[in-house]
Parts: structure tokens; sequence; C-alpha cells
């Protein structure tokens, strides 16, 4: 029997949101407010993509409340879960009861407000204590909770060194931001000791929602009041309707670019990303794979086979993915399940969520979903979990 393995959930921490609170404190001048950080963790792609003068604030799109202890804040309800403190025994006395064998773990979303640094040295010290800050909190549950690892790809030298040493803790997975670095397209050769360098370590590709940036250009600069509730709450629809935009992107140039040919035991996983898209973007995949008017392909492997030997998908049905086990029926190697714990979107039942429809798969598919596809990825780089 396979492990059981969440390729998605999270280690949360009560200074969310407030990094002057917890152990990276002395970044906090390099970080906004609490109101135009969290406008970074939900919008930041399609802000980035207006003008500054018309950007809005939180303050204008959340009303301030007042949390059972005091404080006033504009995070609303709903995200009051990212700053529920994690421990070690709390977690572990989950997974063993839900069943999880393995859980890949992200992060605070500090990590991934990095880029709001500028200078790179201190950008560098920040990612690496932001790293440690939660590996030190796991320690020797490393085996069974492996964070994920955060880096900087404006310098690969740096990079390919806090690889090694998070590798080196117990870190099997590293969060990437699916967009091009310094004019360059990921599937550029000069990445190729990025991607030579997971797989020498026998770590996969993270693509999570926050770190996957849609090109938004003007659409978001629709000319309503953000003093208006409802104009406001469409806005902030409009910048999640997206998501999945830069997966496809980062899919797409992964697989035109060659670096899947070049890299063949290269493992991604997109998550918390949906999943719904995947059927129609394979089907597109497999029509730009033959022969026509573009010319041959140019590879052994087509762009079907690297996709689903190369990619894993977790559907988060907490989401919108309802017909996540259609999904899984239709590409059984690519789709993994996760459980979003102990975000808002998730469920802390993941594996009874699905109910009849998975106990009645059959008992080859569902053992793929709930592990053997994750456990295969790590099994073909050379470096097996072990648990």
């Amino acid at each position: 029997m396979s492990m059981v393995i969440d390729v998605d959930s999270h280690w949360t921490v009560d200074w969310e949101f407030h990094i002057d609170r917890g152990p990276l404190k002395r970044f906090t001048p390099h970080f906004p407010s609490e109101p135009d950080l969290f406008a970074f963790f939900i919008a930041a792609d399609i802000m980035a993509a207006m003008p500054k003068d018309e950007r809005p604030r939180m303050e204008k799109i959340f009303p301030e409340r007042v949390r059972a202890n005091g404080e006033r804040t504009i995070v609303p309800e709903h995200f009051e879960g990212f700053r529920q403190a994690c421990t070690v025994p709390d977690r572990l006395e989950w997974m063993n009861r839900v069943g999880i064998d393995y859980s890949i773990t992200n992060g605070p979303s500090f990590g991934g407000a990095a880029s709001l640094i500028e200078d790179q040295k201190l950008r560098h010290e920040f990612i690496r204590e932001a790293n440690d800050a939660v590996m030190d909190e796991i320690g020797s549950a490393a085996n069974r909770v492996g964070l994920v690892t955060y880096a900087d790809l404006n310098d690969l030298d740096w990079t390919l060194a806090e690889l090694e040493r998070m590798r080196a803790r117990g870190s099997r997975a590293f969060s990437i931001m699916a967009e091009p670095v310094n004019g360059m397209s990921l599937a550029h050769p000069h990445f190729d000791r990025l991607w030579a360098k997971l797989v020498e370590l026998g770590m996969i590709v993270s693509v999570h929602v926050g770190l996957a940036p849609a090109l938004f250009g003007d659409w978001g600069r629709m000319g309503g009041d953000f003093s208006d509730p409802g104009y406001a709450s469409a806005f902030l629809r409009m910048a999640n309707s997206q998501r999945y935009q830069a997966a496809e992107l980062f899919l797409s140039a992964l697989t035109f670019g060659g670096v899947f040919d070049r890299h063949p035991k290269l493992t991604v996983l997109i998550a918390e990303l949906f999943a719904f898209w995947l059927p129609t973007y394979m089907g597109r995949m497999q029509m730009l794979t033959y022969p026509n008017m573009f010319g041959d392909w140019p590879y052994e492997r087509n762009a079907v086979d690297m996709l689903r030997q190369q990619v894993l998908v977790s559907p988060l049905p907490g989401l919108g993915d309802v017909n996540a086990l259609q999904i899984l029926q239709a590409e059984p190697d690519m789709i993994v399940w996760s459980s979003d714990f102990p975000h808002p979107e998730g469920s802390a039942d993941p594996v009874t969520l699905y109910g009849e429809s998975l106990a009645n798969l059959d008992p080859v598919l569902r053992e793929k979903f709930l592990g053997k596809s994750a456990e295969d990825a790590f099994a073909r780089m050379g470096d097996p979990l072990l648990v």
C-alpha cells in the first residue's frame, strides 16, 4: 500500500499579517502596514498593473472590525484561521487521525512577500530566516511535515545554496514564483542548473496560489468607486478570477521551451490553483503537438506525455473543484489529493470530504490520487520519501 500524501497543507502562525510580532520583526520597516500587506496577499497582481493613484487601500474595501482580543483589524474573519499558531503535537495528532503519512507544508505567507524587500542582501537574510523560523518549529517532525522552501530566483547561486541547506534540514519542495525573472522566461537555459539541482536534491517544484500572478494589464481599471461595497466586492472577485492563468503559462513555457525534455525527472506541483481548467488545457496541448502549420514537433516525447509524466495538479473542492474526481479519471497520473489544512478553503476531514465517490473509485486510481503519484515523483528522482 502506498503512502497517503497531502501535497498542500499550511503551517500557520499567530503573527501572520503582523511581522512585528514574530521572530522576523527586525524586518518590519521593510513591509507595509497590515492593510497593505493583506492587499498584497490577495490582489497584488491586479494592483501592480494599476497606476498607483488608482490602487485601492484595503480599509476602503474591508470595514474595520474588532477581534475577540480587542484588537482592531481590517482582515476579515474568514482569514482568522491564517493566524492560529500550529504546534507539532497537534499537527501529528491530526495527521495520524486522518491517516496522512506525509504532508507537503507551506510556511506563512511572509516568504512569498520577500519581493517587497528591495535590497537583495537583506532580502536573502529575510528569506533564510523565514525558512528557519518554521523549520525550527517543525524540528524532528520534518520526516512527516515537509516544509516548502522559499528562495530568490534573481540570484541563482544564492538560491542553489539555500536549496541545499534546506534539503539538509528536511525540505522536499521548492516554492517558485511563476513569472519571468530579469526579462527571461523560466524556460530559458539560464535556469537549467536550478532544475538540475532540484532533481539532484530530490525536491519538487511547487506553484501555489499567491505565487502565480496573472497578467491583468489595464483590465482591472474598471472605473468604479471603491467606497461602494458592491464595486469593491466585484473588484476583489476580478482580482481572483485568473488564478490559473500563470500556471498555464508556466507549464507551457516549460513544455515548449524544452525544460521537461532536458530534465525528464523534474516534477512540478500546481497547488490551490483549481483543476477544472486541466482537461481543456491538455486538449490544446495535444493539438499543438501534431505536425501542422507550425512545423514538426521538436522533442522526443509529445507535450501531453511530458505533462502527464512530470506535472501534478491538486484540486480543492472548497474553491469550486466539485468535479475533481471526474478530472482524476480523465488524468489519473496528474490529479493528486490535498487538504489545505488548516486554511478555511480546506477541510479538517479532507478524505471523507469526497464521500462515497472516492470510496467507489477503482482502488488503483484511488491509491494514485491519495499518494502514489506523489510518492512516485520523489522516487523517480532517486530520493524516495522515507517516513
